[in-house]
C-alpha cells in the first residue's frame, strides 16, 4: 500500500504556517489529520514529549499516547522534501519493510504500530529504544567483539 504521495504535484507549494515542525506542543501542528490510519489516529492522539532528531527532510519525535500512555516514537517525513528530492518510492519502500517485519514479529528491527498523514505529512508510528539508531553506533566508533554478541 503506497503511503499517498503520488498524488501530490510536483510543484505543490507549501503555506507559510506549514513550514515549521511541532515542537514540545501539538497544538502547533495545525493540521487537520485524517487519511491513511486503519484506527484513526492522527498526530493529535500523541501528546509530543520532545524531539530526539531533526534534519530538513524528516523529524523524529519522542511521544506518548493519549490513550494507552506508551511511549512511540514518530518519524515525520515532509511530502515537499520527499517529492522535490525524488524519494517518494524509499519512503513506501520503508512502510512496505517496517510493515513486513512487524509482521513477522522480527525481534531485532523496530516495530510499525501506525502510519497517517496529512496534505503535508507522513508519519510512522514505531517503537522508541533508548540509545540512538545502530547506523549512528556503527559510525561512531567499531564494536567490540563481546559488544557484537
Amino acid at each position: 500500500m503506497d503511503v499517498g504521495l503520488k498524488s501530490i504535484p510536483a510543484s505543490h507549494s507549501l503555506p507559510a504556517r506549514y513550514q515549521s515542525m511541532p515542537g514540545e506542543n501539538t497544538a502547533s501542528v495545525g493540521l487537520s489529520l485524517s487519511t491513511g490510519s486503519k484506527k484513526g489516529l492522527g498526530i493529535n492522539d500523541f501528546k509530543i514529549i520532545s524531539t530526539i532528531r531533526k534534519s530538513r527532510s524528516e523529524q523524529l519525535l519522542l511521544a506518548e499516547s493519549r490513550h494507552s500512555k506508551k511511549i512511540y516514537a514518530i518519524k515525520v517525513l515532509e511530502k515537499i522534501i520527499l517529492i522535490e528530492n525524488d524519494e517518494i518510492e524509499i519512503a513506501n519502500k520503508e512502510k512496505r519493510i517496517l510493515g513486513l517485519t512487524t509482521e513477522e514479529n522480527h525481534p531485532f528491527i523496530i516495530r510499525l504500530y501506525e502510519t497517517f498523514q496529512n496534505d503535508t505529512r507522513l508519519y510512522f508510528v514505531t517503537d522508541f529504544v533508548p540509545g540512538g539508531d545502530l547506523m549512528w553506533h556503527i559510525h561512531k566508533e567499531a564494536f567490540t567483539i563481546e559488544q557484537a554478541r
